[in-house]
């Protein structure tokens, strides 16, 4: 008797508790899917940009060709120093000046 008084009592909760597990199932399924299917689109994304990418790198070719005009790279990095005009009239001054106190006219 008390057993089917806890029954009649909990059933409504209890329905509602697998209710919202079932739900629970469903909508990670759901998920699971999208996320597979989100998967499978960027693979298929990356293959075709790697496919076209690959296509353009195996056209080019490595070697220079005579009349191309492009530089290879040598080992070490050459420094490029931009000179502005103070910087040229600087050096003469102190040219200048060295002159001077060495006893040497221009």
């Amino acid at each position: 008797m008390i057993q089917r008084f806890f029954i009649w009592i909990l059933e409504d909760y209890i329905n509602q508790l697998v209710d919202k597990r079932i739900e629970e199932g469903v909508i990670e399924k759901l998920r699971q899917q999208q996320e597979h299917e989100r998967k499978h689109r960027i693979a298929k994304l990356r293959a075709s940009l790697n496919h076209k990418t690959s296509t353009v790198e195996k056209n080019t070719k490595d070697e220079l060709q005579p009349s191309s005009g492009v530089h290879t790279r040598s080992e070490e990095p050459t420094l490029q120093i931009k000179t502005d005009q103070a910087a040229i009239k600087k050096q003469q001054e102190l040219a200048a000046m060295k002159a001077k106190l060495l006893g040497k006219k221009k």
